[in-house]
């Protein structure tokens, strides 16, 4: 085991203050992988976690559903939403808890941000060009930065000068942390996945989304739709990113430079439904 890698695994064991996944959130995760789940089980579940509750019943009477009429039960709630995107909201839920148990604004909510825009960014990527990666790309993009929690818990005044440095784009924070930390944000996420039992697949991305190894499983596609999403993401907050970088990922997931380009309004706008649904009933 590397050093860097050691470091990371006494780094992540002395946390004290690192939350868990709330038991609620990991029996829904494995009722919505379960193709003979009964939508009235599920629900069940969910009731046992009044925010998670309203929060379901609120995203599925957003405006983006347009629904005739009001939907006032779980049940309706869970058919009308599907799976996956119960899943999504379960995930955005518990990583919006995650990240806001921090007292450090400076550091938080611009993670956040970028968290929920990456995901949402992967998720029309894969929805209009890489159908391959729609069932895994809102939720690796959710999940594929979760290491800088850590730093942002541990070390919130070093970090911040890493995390609001305009001047660094994606992936040159890695640089930074080895040297100050000793390992970076990749492989800390990478573990903490693991210790969550999560897919591999999350696991791999979480482990290289900057294309920083020579990946050769199943992620490495989602890995780059994840990268072009963090590039996408840097965008929309204004900042710049490397065009080149961005137009060698546009040619590997064989999507249209025009195309990309309109992203960044639909996304914004889904962010803010996304918002609403997450306020606290």
């Amino acid at each position: 085991m590397s050093d860097s890698i050691s470091i990371a695994r006494r780094l992540i064991a002395t946390t004290t203050d690192l939350p868990v996944l709330d038991p609620v959130v990991t029996r829904v995760l494995q009722l919505v992988s379960d193709l003979e789940t009964d939508p009235s089980d599920l629900a069940r579940e969910i009731t046992r976690d009044p925010s998670l509750s309203a929060r379901v019943l609120k995203l599925s009477n957003s405006a983006m559903m347009g629904l005739p009429r009001k939907v006032d039960t779980l049940e309706r709630a869970i058919l009308t939403l599907g799976f996956q995107e119960i899943r999504n909201l379960v995930l955005l839920t518990a990583t919006y808890d995650f990240v806001s148990r921090g007292t450090d604004q400076r550091l938080f909510v611009p993670l956040w941000e970028h968290f929920i825009t990456v995901a949402i960014s992967a998720r029309f990527i894969a929805e209009l060009w890489v159908p391959e990666t729609r069932d895994h790309a809102h939720l690796a993009g959710l999940m594929h930065d979760l290491g800088k929690v850590v730093f942002a818990i541990r070390f919130p005044d070093q970090y911040v000068e890493i995390l609001l440095n305009r001047d660094n784009g994606p992936g040159e924070s890695l640089e930074h942390e080895m040297r100050l930390f000793g390992c970076n944000h990749q492989q800390l996420g990478r573990i903490m996945l693991e210790e969550w039992n999560f897919p591999e697949v999350f696991v791999e991305v979480a482990g290289d989304h900057h294309g920083t190894t020579d990946g050769n499983g199943s992620s490495v596609v989602l890995s780059e739709v994840i990268e072009l999403s963090d590039l996408l993401a840097y965008v929309i907050r204004g900042r710049s990113i490397s065009p080149e970088h961005a137009l060698e990922l546009l040619q590997a997931l064989n999507i249209p430079r025009d195309g990309w380009l309109e992203l960044p309004d639909r996304v914004r706008e889904r962010i803010q439904i996304e918002r609403d649904a997450l306020e606290r009933p």
